[in-house]
């Protein structure tokens, strides 16, 4: 029986289709886009995201309405579906960090990641498949109040067998994420220093430093998690606990954030190819940025990529095949550049203005010809 009223019940019902409903409408989209013949892009790790929302969104969008029977087979599959999706969207934003973390940390060829593809296939769906199978063999499904799911009196497997995969992988994206970050600083402060002079960009040029820039996009990433994932996590803590009554603002917050998954795929996805259509991004894209005033540096020394750690997040994430950050012609090592330029250049310019400056991390070879 609900601890909460029929008014209750029915304003969770109606938040939470809303925001199935827009998750629904955003994933299709992504999945069109993503797997269109007119799409150049080689990068489907999107799509395969989006498939994840696609069926979490189907699945909350059916709310309770099996709840009736909660030891019915419909029962049952509305909270097998429940969990294989939603831990699913979260391995998938797991697998493309580690595009990521490959690509950038391991010097992978961006034209192998694609490779990955039947791995990461294999092990997230089946997992994820073993996992909420195994439940339902055991007929441990019921009524969760939202939906079919793991009831309250299962505290114990709802941590061990989803909040904990949830949150490790969250803490693994995280992790990259920063760790991205720290290398494009540090790369950014070893080029400062190695390179610099007083010469300026030329007027009307603007410089933006992407060690800002990739912080603002992952403090984004960040808030969409936090979102996302706090809401629930709290409530089911909440719920565990012995004696305590469950709170409906938190179910509240859970039935409107929680099933925003899609939405969030979508807008970073067509937001990442919005960046990609503007001016600067269409230079970023293609290694073209903005030079200095003729005579003051080569032609080369003053372009700004900024793909390495700027773009490397969300271009795994929202659609921009990885390929775009290699293959870039460095500048050379002599070139007159001003520091704020410097800090302007990405990874690529690290490791090919200085080679063997930074030992065995740093080598010449690291952008692919």
């Amino acid at each position: 029986m609900s601890p909460f009223t029929d008014d209750e019940i029915r304003a969770l019902q109606i938040a939470e289709s809303i925001s199935s409903g827009l998750s629904f409408i955003c994933s299709i989209a992504v999945i069109v886009v993503c797997f269109s013949k007119r799409n150049p892009d080689s990068n489907r790790m999107p799509g395969f995201l989006a498939i994840s929302d696609f069926g979490l969104s189907i699945t909350t969008l059916a709310g309770r309405a099996f709840i009736q029977n909660p030891d019915g087979i419909p029962c049952a599959i509305q909270g097998w579906a429940v969990h294989v999706f939603f831990v699913s969207t979260m391995l998938w934003n797991a697998a493309m960090a580690v595009c990521v973390l490959v690509t950038l940390g391991a010097r992978w060829d961006v034209d192998g990641l694609p490779k990955l593809y039947p791995w990461f296939h294999l092990i997230i769906w089946g997992v994820t498949f073993t996992n909420a199978t195994i439940m339902a063999i055991l007929q441990k499904y019921g009524d969760a109040i939202l939906w079919c799911w793991l009831p309250a009196s299962e505290s114990v497997l709802r941590f061990a067998a989803f909040f904990d995969i949830i949150w490790a992988a969250l803490i693994f994206n995280l992790t990259v994420y920063v760790y991205i970050g720290y290398e494009l600083w540090r790369a950014q402060k070893m080029l400062t220093r190695a390179l610099g002079c007083g010469i300026k960009a030329a007027p009307g040029v603007h410089l933006d430093d992407p060690v800002l820039r990739y912080a603002r996009r992952v403090s984004w990433f960040i808030l969409g998690y936090i979102l996302i994932w706090v809401p629930p996590t709290t409530n089911r803590i909440q719920n565990s606990l012995p004696g305590a009554e469950p709170l409906y603002a938190l179910f509240m917050l859970q039935a409107v954030f929680t099933p925003l998954q899609g939405v969030t795929t979508f807008l970073i996805y067509f937001w990442r190819i919005r960046s990609a259509r503007t001016p600067r991004g269409r230079a970023a894209m293609h290694g073209n940025g903005p030079t200095s005033a003729p005579g003051v540096c080569s032609s080369n020394s003053a372009r700004d990529p900024t793909q390495a750690g700027t773009r490397a997040l969300d271009d795994a994430a929202s659609g921009r095949p990885l390929g775009t950050l290699s293959r870039v012609t460095p500048p050379r090592a002599n070139s007159s550049i001003s520091v704020k330029e410097c800090r302007s250049m990405s990874w690529q310019y690290v490791h090919g203005i200085c080679p063997g400056l930074h030992g065995k991390h740093f080598g010449s070879n690291w952008y692919r010809k």
